[in-house]
């Protein structure tokens, strides 16, 4: 059985051959982001090959790289307002490969409706910001997660 120490050890072996690639070639890239999601991606490759891997390992490393597009999304754009609907597109999308993948089964419709409904509210308010009526809402959505 595929264990966290096993997982752990081929995460720190993979950062450091990352980080010797990414001295090598001068590529932009997080070495750390990269040695998680290698090694998810090992594990999937293994489930699928019939070994006994832990779905919980998997969505623990599925979740840190899941967060960790969520942050690279925000460095590159400004996202502030739309953080809500694409965190949960991200989760969604992380939810649905380990459900294919561990063979659970999705409520794929309700899932698409509660989306696609989100995304048309946020869409919506956005809309209309600078309305009175919404510019109080947009405030706080935009300010959630900002540090004092």
């Amino acid at each position: 059985m595929i264990t966290l120490l096993l997982a752990l050890a081929v995460i720190f072996a993979l950062f450091f051959i990352y980080l010797g690639i990414k001295a090598a070639t001068n590529l932009k890239l997080c070495t750390l982001c990269a040695a998680v999601s290698s090694t998810w991606v090992f594990l999937i490759v293994l489930q699928l090959l019939g070994k006994d891997v832990p779905a919980y390992l998997v969505t623990l490393l599925v979740g840190q790289s899941t967060l960790g597009i969520f942050y690279a999304i925000q460095k590159v754009r400004n996202i502030e307002f739309f953080q809500l609907p694409i965190y949960f597109t991200i989760t969604t999308t992380a939810y649905a490969l380990i459900a294919t993948v561990f063979e659970q089964t999705m409520q794929y419709s309700s899932i698409a409706t509660f989306l696609a409904s989100t995304w048309a509210l946020f869409a919506i308010v956005h809309i209309y910001r600078k309305s009175r009526h919404f510019r109080t809402i947009v405030k706080r959505i935009t300010e959630c997660c900002r540090r004092n």
